[in-house]
Order: C-alpha cells, then sequence, then structure tokens
C-alpha cells in the first residue's frame, strides 16, 4: 500500500511538504518530501524493521549515527481511505523519553494493475543497497559514485585532460565562535547539504558555561558534556573525562572541537579539548 500524507505541523515547526509512506508486510518505505523538493529517506537515517507485535502496521529503528536515539512509525486508519501516520523520537540519555512527535494525514493511492513481465534476462543485482547504509553524507555519495560513474559520451577529437577542483581547506577558514551558532543552525533547518558544505568538519571555539555532564547509557566510558547556547561535546577521552570531573554547573570552560551534526537543536561537536576559561 501507498500512501500520501500532510503533516499537520505548527506554524514553523517544520519544512516538510508531504510524507510519502509504502508499506508491503515487513517492507516499510518512508520518504520524507521539502518545500523545495529535497528528499530524506528515513532508510537513510535509522536501520528500520517492523513490529510485528504492534496492532497496526509500525517500524521501528536505531539511528545509525546515535545510537541513543530511536524511532518509531506507525499507521493508524482512521477511514475506509483514510489513515494517519505518527512518527515518535525517543533518548535513551533521557531514560527513553519522547522528544519528538510529528502527526501527517494521508490518502491511500490507487494500486496500478502490474504489467505481466517481459520475457528478459534477470539483471544483475545491484550494490546499490549497500551504499544506504553508510550513515556519513560524503561517504554515501563516493559509494554512488563508484556504483554509477558519469557516462562519457563519444568524441571524434581526444578529450582534454581536466585538472580536478581542489578541496576547500577548512583549517584556512577562520574558526567558528558563539556568533556563528544562530547562522549554523539556520543553515541545518533550510538545507542540511549547505550545512555540510559551509559548517560540518570545521573548528568551534569559544568560552561556554556548563550546563550540565551526563553518562552515556550506551557507551560506558563516555559521557555527554552540555554547554549553554545549545553546544554539547561527547567524550570518551580519559584526559578530558578527567578534566570534566571537576567541573560543576556553571563552570565557564574554553572549548574547542570539530563541528558533526545537530540533534535537537544542539550544535554536537567532536574532538573536544577544554580548558579553563581565562
Amino acid at each position: 500500500m501507498s500512501l500520501k500524507c500532510t503533516p499537520q505541523a505548527g506554524p514553523g515547526e517544520n519544512h516538510t511538504a508531504r510524507i510519502d509512506v509504502g508499506f508491503d508486510g515487513d517492507r516499510f518505505s518512508i520518504i520524507h518530501v521539502g518545500e523545495n523538493g529535497e528528499r530524506v529517506d528515513r532508510a537513510d537515517q535509522y536501520a528500520i524493521r517492523a513490529k510485528r507485535e504492534s496492532p497496526t502496521p509500525a517500524w521501528e529503528g536505531l539511528n545509525k549515527r546515535r545510537r541513543y536515539l530511536t524511532m518509531v512509525g506507525k499507521i493508524i486508519r482512521t477511514g475506509e481511505h483514510s489513515y494517519d501516520y505518527v512518527e515518535q523520537l525517543f533518548d535513551a540519555r533521557e531514560g527513553g523519553a519522547k522528544v519528538y512527535e510529528t502527526r501527517a494525514r494521508c490518502l491511500a493511492e490507487a494500486s496500478d494493475p502490474k504489467p505481466a513481465p517481459a520475457p528478459v534476462e534477470a539483471p544483475a543485482k545491484s550494490a546499490a543497497p549497500a551504499c544506504q547504509t553508510i550513515a556519513g553524507a560524503h561517504e554515501r555519495l563516493d559509494c554512488y559514485d563508484k556504483l554509477f560513474p558519469p557516462a562519457r559520451a563519444a568524441a571524434s577529437e581526444p578529450e582534454a585532460v581536466k585538472q580536478p577542483a581542489p578541496e576547500p581547506d577548512r583549517n584556512a577558514a577562520p574558526n567558528l565562535t558563539d556568533a556563528d551558532l544562530d547562522a549554523i543552525r539556520s543553515t541545518y533547518e533550510k538545507n542540511q547539504a549547505r550545512f555540510v558544505r559551509d559548517f560540518a568538519g570545521r573548528t568551534f571555539e569559544a568560552s561556554l558555561q556548563v550546563d550540565r555532564i551526563t553518562r552515556s547509557r550506551t557507551e560506558k566510558n563516555r559521557f555527554d558534556l552540555s554547554l549553554e547556547r545549545g553546544v554539547s561535546c561527547g567524550i570518551d577521552d580519559p584526559q578530558v573525562v578527567s578534566f570534566i570531573t571537576n567541573l560543576n554547573k556553571g563552570d565557564k570552560v574554553r572549548v574547542r572541537g570539530l563541528v558533526d551534526d545537530i540533534a535537537n537543536g544542539n550544535v554536537e561537536l567532536t574532538k573536544c579539548a577544554l580548558s579553563a576559561a581565562g
């Protein structure tokens, strides 16, 4: 069955124009389509599996990059050809609390009769699904590029050799500071591909107050340091762990790390180095 769903979001909640939901037995396809046409496949983000114990068609999956996040999606019949589609996100760091929910009104699409298969030789099995399991956007694109290299048009003259464009030197760009946080979040909300291009992997450095320090629920020797202005660091380096052991809420520290992603509005840093703020 295929459903076309319209999110019932309040003003400013999200920029998803529709959700395409498909399911057949234990197989689910969930595609969020933005107002600008950008498509986000939940299978690229979550390890989707059917919830067979659910009384209604439902799926759940761990986030492939943040194993403490679990998303559940379910389809609820509301009429003869109408349904609701609900997605909920749960955070293990908050004791499994629900931190996000979206609901969409859906209509079932009519199924077209399937044509009889033509007597042709079965194509070779594609390796493309393997690329969908790669979490990193750049690595996933590299995988697709290797599987499907661009076709080269025939030419009577030798093709001129083109030098590849140099990779941008992120180290040459000025460090990001707390003054850039609004721009980082705004770019992520509008276009995550542009966020990756402009901010991911760049150095962020600022003096910020400690909000809280919590132990990871999925990794024994890892701690999450939450700072003011919605900045967070995942810390497992023993020397940095020793440093944060002596910190308290309200202490000011100098943090330096690489911008990784945004989750629930928090700018997440990796490879964090900490020192006492001067």
